[in-house]
């Protein structure tokens, strides 16, 4: 049986007649030309002695390679023993019921779905951790609203709140990676066909990540040294630093001698 016998310009160039006609591609696919210029990919065959007509859909959206490609799908179900339209619907089927689902289908739900994957093989301490993250910053926004009217808004609005209200950049990074990560989920279990922030970065919205340097950091001259040795000193009230020395008020002198044995000393100002 000869296939693949048009070409993209005899399909493109199809004009339309008085009366609907068609043009044979091979091995049952043809080209369905309307009076009024629509252009139809379809097949009839014979299933289980009974006629069958499939639709693969219209020219040029579905076009001579792309209604190749699923003519060979829909030939090899048929030597199956399946029939491709019956297969066809089905699988229609499955998406609107998919759609149902996921328009009943709330944040929360979701989440603890996604929690019930995500948590085998992670530690009892980890998973409490990230519930409660969870159930603290995220949930209470989002919990009652149908995965399929998220809005990227609406989350980003959590995100910053999280860092503006609480100075908290860290865990909004955190609370932004963890809804990504469940609208993922969403998407692999065919609940949604795309997460709202999938391309969202913190960089977008959330301020830079500042480190906090100590203050205070003056150098002097250390006492009783050699001229080779070099000296930093660092005074800080009421810091971490001074914490550490038990001390609200603290200066430490770092004396670094210039030769092969290298000493230290702190003197806590008393």
């Amino acid at each position: 049986m000869e296939i693949n016998k048009l070409s993209e310009l005899e399909v493109k160039h199809a004009k339309p007649r008085t009366t609907e006609y068609r043009l044979s591609d091979g091995g049952g696919l043809y080209l369905v030309v309307k009076p009024s210029g629509g252009k139809l990919w379809r097949w009839s065959y014979k299933f289980k002695s009974k006629e069958k007509l499939l639709s693969y859909g219209p020219y040029p959206a579905l076009t001579l390679a792309m209604a190749r490609e699923e003519h060979e799908k829909a030939r090899a179900l048929k030597r199956q023993w399946i029939d491709p339209a019956a297969e066809k619907q089905a699988r229609k089927h499955a998406e609107v019921e998919r759609e149902r689902e996921s328009s009943l289908l709330t944040f929360a739900a979701l989440t603890e779905e996604w929690l019930n994957t995500w948590s085998r093989k992670k530690s009892a301490r980890y998973v409490e951790t990230v519930k409660t993250r969870l159930d603290r910053d995220i949930l209470p926004a989002v919990c009652n609203v149908p995965i399929d009217q998220l809005k990227a808004t609406v989350l980003i609005k959590i995100v910053s709140g999280i860092q503006n209200g609480r100075d908290a950049e860290d865990l909004a990074r955190r609370a932004l990676q963890k809804m990504k990560q469940i609208l993922r989920y969403a998407v692999a279990k065919g609940y949604i066909k795309s997460s709202p922030i999938s391309d969202t970065r913190p960089a977008d919205f959330l301020r830079s990540h500042t480190v906090k340097n100590f203050a205070g950091l003056m150098p002097r001259i250390c006492p009783n040294s050699s001229k080779e040795s070099r000296l930093i000193v660092a005074s800080r009230s009421a810091s971490s630093a001074a914490r550490m020395l038990s001390a609200t008020s603290a200066e430490i002198w770092i004396c670094v001698i210039d030769s092969p044995n290298i000493s230290a000393s702190f003197d806590s100002g008393k």
